[in-house]
């Protein structure tokens, strides 16, 4: 289990980057997915963001892979 402050730090993460991505912030996006991947880099829903920020930018075989694998 995650220590409080780290629980809140990955809500305050993806509050920010769904922020970014909606006004299609998308550099600042990208440093927060960074981020964010420092943190859970192999959960769900930053996997789930990477994929969302691969299509923002246009990276389609980045796309395309990211949701094969």
């Amino acid at each position: 289990m995650e220590p409080k402050g780290a629980s809140s730090l990955l809500t305050v993460l993806h509050r920010n980057l769904r922020r970014a991505l909606d006004r299609r912030e998308l550099q600042d996006a990208g440093d927060i997915l960074a981020n964010l991947q420092a943190h859970e880099p192999l959960s769900l829903q930053t996997r789930g963001f990477a994929l969302e920020l691969a299509l923002a930018q246009g990276r389609l075989a980045d796309a395309s892979s990211a949701g094969s694998g």
